[in-house]
């Protein structure tokens, strides 16, 4: 089974972060982390990330710096699987989306 990675940049979203990480949690391709790369949120956006108490979801300190690339780098740069995929913090997946990408790239030949 293919490794996935999710990167997840975000600044104080945490009106909309459950519902991003929840829709990564129920992929029907299981993910075996999901990074979120704080550019330096002052709203709760850690202690909710923590809440779920998954040891699959990393908590990754950006610090403030105000460029949206600077998070997303330092995800790649941690992340562990063999597929990388960037959701951002104010969006969310359809359940499948994971398996049918892994599906196309297959099918690709990638």
């Amino acid at each position: 089974m293919e490794t996935v990675s999710v990167i997840i940049p975000t600044y104080n979203r945490e009106k909309d972060l459950v519902r991003a990480i929840n829709s990564v949690l129920i992929q029907t391709h299981k993910v075996n982390e999901i990074l979120i790369c704080d550019d330096g949120s002052n709203d709760n956006s850690k202690e909710i990330v923590e809440s779920f108490g998954d040891s699959r979801i990393r908590w990754i300190n950006c610090d403030r710096n105000g460029r949206p690339a600077v998070p997303r780098n330092i995800g790649i740069r941690n992340a562990r699987g063999a597929w990388m995929a960037f959701l951002d913090s104010d969006d969310e997946w359809l359940p499948t989306k994971i398996a049918e990408q892994l599906a196309a790239a297959e099918e690709s030949g990638l």
